[in-house]
């Protein structure tokens, strides 16, 4: 593996520490991760039609993907299929067999090891999540597969619908050969219903529809002969609704895992649905096969018969589906309203078609697709040399959230070329060079010429490129690398690639911080692993860095517990999870019968540890990861908690100022929480056990109350009366807008007061309260792995006057 010039850098401390940002980063890195990974694997294409910025950050019930193509009616396309509905899956004996593969999906339940029958599984074309065009669904037979032939080489994803990010898995298929792997499912929470047309009679063979969290939607279930469904393993957020045509699908309903399984569910469909149908041709008068259909609804919100009471819950969805070799493509069961159709292909220009459908009607459509303009040129660099691996592209967003794109890479000549560009009078061309944040843009005049030529000057680089090395110098792949600045916001991430490399793109003028990750799997958590300081001089002249992981970076252990519920069974929806300053790092919902668990490959490190089920109040604990142990939980209580509520008459005459800090500290595993000092309602609920309340404002002593909260009970709380006392202050020297978690412990290493809080400005005035005489320590920690860690003396020989100033190192 060759490093040229590469820069040797020591990491710093592990990440043994890390803050809040680190689970949002990871959550967040890994979906734009796989957002970009997929694109990358379409060079042609940033994003099909309608896979717009909005339809990925809006409210996911707001802007559904669905593809409601009946599967017993052989002459529709089905948007759903890697190849389309009409081109039939390739027999072994065809010459042409060869060109294709299978995948072979085994499923098992994680909690008994069973097969895992009449389960649908989700083949999706790409890498990471996989692209929303072209999926295909099967079901689980009797002994647990679920089998796919005549699927095309290339990357794919596999996931069951409703399941988290760790339980999908990725493969690769190549000709002639059949791909095989195994997907382990935690049992999750299950639902059970019926569904009923709209006179409330039965409906047999009604597709069941999960909606995921970014909109996106599957089939999970049909129902029987009598309407009955019933499917498990859900363990996301999402929603649930059913189709079957020629019935207008069903209002969606709203499914939250903290609800627990449900069953009794109803699903009554909508009256008379229409059907739109179509071909899509180029101006020969020749199918297009494999053109991306999006359709998106115009017409107005309808709750007629059987709507939700909630609005959004009975917008028409937006759909998917591919053309089939012939260039049909077909939906039916439609929402009889106005929609606008938009068909797009690499080549092509997007063409879009408003149309109104009425109950009981079915449209045809015949779309001609024009072909588009070219752009095309050479890449250069400030000197005249040729620049190979620039993204050209383009980007417009066309009607209701509704989006085309293109793009394509410059060769090591720096020649690319760029086909299927709109034919606009103004059309906005960038060429965006990997590390290098400024892209060389123009508008050019496409309205009456074929091909234009535009020949990019591009930067050069200012971001990072870099080498992640194991223990032995081995090149590790797939760990995540994110720059942080000073406050711990994001700059920019990557993953490493087969030869440990990685590339940044953005200014890295603004970080300071390296941080590298191993991501989620299935059955392993993310892993925070080590960590780079980095100076501001140093760039651009420190690219390619090394970045060792070393063999204590890479340790892990294991955490067991058992959770106890009065009902002597565990109750539906328990979750515990093992969390960075409230992040999860790793989850289980799996429970032997006497409620014990345990959690694998967990980072070497202090975490908190969080009990969540549905009805029963949070319980949150600490746990010490140790190199190859395994760490014992205590035991958590699954009760229904009790709630506190502050003595009226001391809450008006204690003194304490507006501002006030009234903390809730557990003294059995000392986490805590702010509780409101003005709200009258009962704060709650808390786990069973014993707490101390610490109140503290500026200028006030320290106060605290002891009191026991008991399950089902509300516990009255006397606050005591506030007594004025200077505290000590301090200086912290930070970016402005950093984030600090931290705590005031004695010299014993006893929590006194739990501290986070917001910076002002470079220097920030801390002040505390007054504490009692003694020996203190102070720590923060910022989003990095950054820190101050102060002793200090409280009482003769203390603090002095000027407070002291601390420095964020």
């Amino acid at each position: 593996m060759a490093q040229p010039d590469a820069r040797e850098h020591s990491t710093g401390p592990s990440f043994r520490g890390w803050a809040a940002a680190l689970g949002l980063l990871t959550l967040v890195g890994a979906i734009w991760l796989g957002t970009r990974a997929d694109r990358a694997g379409e060079p042609e294409v940033l994003g099909g039609a309608g896979d717009s910025l909005a339809a990925e950050t809006a409210t996911p019930a707001e802007l559904v993907h669905l593809d409601p193509v009946d599967p017993r009616d052989a002459t529709r396309s089905q948007g759903t299929a890697a190849e389309p509905a009409l081109a039939p899956a390739l027999a072994p004996e065809s010459k042409e067999a060869t060109q294709v593969g299978a995948v072979s999906v085994l499923v098992r339940w994680k909690d008994s090891g069973e097969l895992a029958s009449d389960v649908r599984v989700s083949l999706r074309p790409g890498a990471y999540s996989g692209s929303p065009f072209g999926r295909r669904s099967e079901s689980t037979d009797a002994l647990g597969r679920a089998e796919f032939s005549g699927v095309r080489p290339g990357p794919y994803a596999i996931a069951v619908p409703g399941t988290p990010e760790e339980s999908r898995a990725s493969l690769a298929v190549e000709p002639g050969l059949t791909a095989e792997i195994t997907l382990t499912l935690p049992a999750g929470i299950s639902f059970r219903g019926s569904v009923l047309d709209a006179v409330g009679l039965p409906v047999p063979e009604a597709e069941i529809v999960w909606v995921g969290f970014f909109g996106e939607s599957e089939v999970v279930a049909e129902s029987d002969k009598s309407g009955a469904f019933a499917f498990r393993g859900i363990l996301t957020d999402g929603g649930l609704f059913a189709r079957r045509h020629p019935q207008a699908p069903s209002a969606r309903r709203e499914c939250s895992v903290a609800d627990g399984s449900q069953t009794g569910i109803v699903l009554r469909l909508r009256g008379e649905g229409a059907a739109l149908e179509g071909i899509v041709v180029d101006e020969a008068g020749q199918p297009v096969a494999g053109a991306r259909m999006s359709l998106a609804s115009d017409g107005p919100h309808t709750d007629a018969p059987h709507g939700s009471e909630t609005s959004y819950l009975n917008r028409p969805a937006r759909l998917r589906a591919l053309t089939d070799s012939e260039g049909r493509f077909a939906w039916s069961g439609l929402a009889p309203v106005g929609w606008t159709v938009l068909a797009d292909d690499r080549v092509h220009l997007p063409l879009l078609q408003s149309v109104v459908l009425a109950p009981g009607t079915s449209e045809s459509l015949r779309l001609t697709l024009a072909a588009g303009a070219t752009v095309f040129g050479t890449v250069t660099d400030s000197r005249g040399a040729p620049v190979e691996g620039v993204h050209v592209s383009t980007y417009e967003v066309l009607k209701r959230s509704l989006q085309s794109s293109r793009s394509t890479k410059s060769d090591a000549a720096g020649a690319y070329e760029l086909i299927g560009v709109a034919r606009s009078a103004e059309q906005k061309v960038r060429a965006v060079r990997v590390g290098t944040p400024d892209a060389a843009e123009a508008v050019l005049d496409l309205a009456s010429v074929d091909r234009v030529e535009w020949n990019p000057v591009v930067a050069p680089p200012t971001g990072l490129t870099g080498f992640v090395l194991g223990p032995g110098g081995e090149p590790l792949e797939g760990l995540m690398v994110i720059a942080l600045d000073d406050a711990g916001g994001w700059v920019d991430v990557a993953l490493t690639h087969k030869d440990g490399d990685f590339s940044m793109g953005e200014d890295m003028e603004r970080a300071r911080d390296l941080n590298v990750q191993r991501t989620a799997t299935p059955g392993r958590p993310s892993h925070p692993m080590a960590s780079l300081h980095l100076e501001k001089d140093i760039f651009p002249a420190a690219s390619p860095v090394v970045l060792q992981i070393t063999a204590e970076d890479l340790a892990h252990g294991a955490a067991r517990g058992r959770v106890i519920d009065a009902t002597g069974t565990v109750p539906a929806g328990a979750k515990v999870s093992i969390e960075l300053v409230g992040f999860p790092l790793a989850f289980t919902t799996d429970f032997e019968p006497d409620g014990s668990f345990t959690l694998d490959e967990l980072p070497v490190g202090t975490y908190g540890a969080t009990f969540t089920a549905p009805d029963r109040a949070t319980w949150k604990g600490e746990v010490v990861i140790e190199a190859s142990e395994t760490s014992e939980l205590s035991d958590i209580p699954s009760g229904s908690g009790g709630m506190l509520q502050w003595e009226t008459s001391s809450l008006n005459s204690s003194g304490w100022p507006e501002g006030t800090d009234a903390i809730v500290l557990s003294q059995a595993n000392g986490e805590h929480e702010p509780l409101p000092l003005s709200d009258m309602d009962p704060k709650g609920p808390l786990a069973a056990g014993r707490y101390s309340l610490r109140f503290s404002a500026a200028g006030y002593a320290l106060a605290s109350v002891e009191v026991d909260v008991r399950d089902g009970e509300t516990t009255s709380v006397l606050l005591p009366a506030a007594t004025p006392q200077e505290g000590p202050s301090f200086q912290i020297e930070a970016k402005d807008g950093t984030w600090l978690n931290g705590r005031v412990s004695r010299a014993d290493g006893a929590v006194e007061l739990p501290l986070s809080f917001l910076t002002e400005g470079a220097s920030h005035t801390l002040a505390l309260p007054g504490l009692p005489d003694g020996a203190y320590v102070l720590r923060l920690r910022a989003m990095t792995q950054r820190e101050i860690s102060h002793g200090f003396r409280v009482g003769p020989g203390g603090v002095g006057a000027a407070p002291p100033t601390l420095v964020l190192e």
